[in-house]
């Protein structure tokens, strides 16, 4: 997968006929005042993506959980499991079934603060669930501003952040409609773009934010602590 097919992941659409990025994709979608009360109370928040998880949440739940199964239970093992979640849809053809669409909008967050904690914390080595509780996840979460997102906010409440932190921690094994090849081929590919990103940065001339790792563009870790993601 190129750099310009992973940018073209944005504008892929489901069978709501929603794309992936939602208004990064140049959509504007129904936004209401985020109510929660943890630094994101008073910001835009998009109620559309809420209520496509909303309606696919329990399944959702399964998917994530199936896809940590295929991981060591560490730091970088919940990241290529979220990896392979947003997996599911970007390999999948249009329209996307609506519950891998809104898997990519749950798992996109994760996918962005494990890898932090892998290339700048370097604790990808580390136990998933050392991490702390999922509630304890969720407020590292929103101290860090990784809730907030290019447009708006993060739609999930506390309680579904930590959440989905928990059914990460809990690798329960159930069917997954992908192959691991293609999971790693789409992971590689995605490494391989925070790679060009982040030498583009160093040279002096970053990039625009990537489709997905606008929180990791452009920090302070060196192309040496890429490796890490390819020593599962």
């Amino acid at each position: 997968m190129t750099p310009t097919e992973l940018a073209g992941l944005l504008h892929k659409r489901d069978v709501d006929g929603r794309p992936l990025g939602e208004g990064a994709a140049g959509v504007v979608p129904r936004r209401g005042v985020c109510p929660y009360p943890d630094g994101r109370a008073g910001h835009r928040m998009n109620l559309d993506a809420l209520e496509q998880v909303r309606v696919s949440w329990s399944e959702l739940q399964a998917l994530m959980s199936a896809a940590a199964a295929w991981e060591a239970p560490t730091v970088l093992g919940g990241w290529r499991a979220t990896s392979t979640c947003l997996a599911l849809a970007a390999t999948a053809p249009e329209p996307v079934p609506r519950v891998w669409s809104a898997l990519w909008k749950t798992t996109l967050g994760y996918h962005q603060a494990l890898l932090l904690l892998v290339l700048e914390h370097d604790l990808g080595a580390a136990p998933l669930s050392s991490l702390g509780t999922g509630p304890q996840f969720a407020a590292w979460c929103a101290r860090e501003r990784l809730l907030f997102g290019q447009a708006e906010v993060c739609a999930g409440s506390p309680a579904w952040i930590a959440r989905g932190f928990e059914v990460l921690c809990a690798r329960t094994p159930g069917p997954l409609p992908l192959s691991r090849v293609d999971a790693e081929t789409f992971l590689m590919a995605t490494v391989d773009d925070l790679r060009a990103r982040q030498a583009a940065h160093l040279a002096g001339s970053p990039r625009p934010p990537g489709p997905m790792s606008w929180h990791v563009d452009g920090r302070p870790f060196s192309l040496a602590d890429l490796d890490r993601l390819q020593s599962a």
